[in-house]
């Protein structure tokens, strides 16, 4: 049986390994070898309603909440 990741063990890494793991997310994502869908894109005056959608399970994937949209 693989070994199960939870989530707690992410955060016992020393920072140097969080860091570390960190790089080597975004260069997977720089490379295109991991890709990112953003479904949706909400402004900051709109955090509410973007709350509200991911607890009604309105979204799925992975949301954007910024300055502008």
């Amino acid at each position: 049986m693989p070994p199960r990741l939870a989530r707690r063990t992410l955060w016992r890494r020393p920072p140097s390994g969080a860091l570390q793991h960190s790089a080597d997310l975004f260069d997977m994502i720089r490379k295109g070898d991991l890709h990112v869908e953003v479904t949706a894109s909400y402004p900051l005056g709109e955090a509410e309603q973007a709350h509200l959608d991911i607890e009604s399970r309105r979204t799925s994937g992975k949301l954007l909440l910024g300055p502008r949209r």
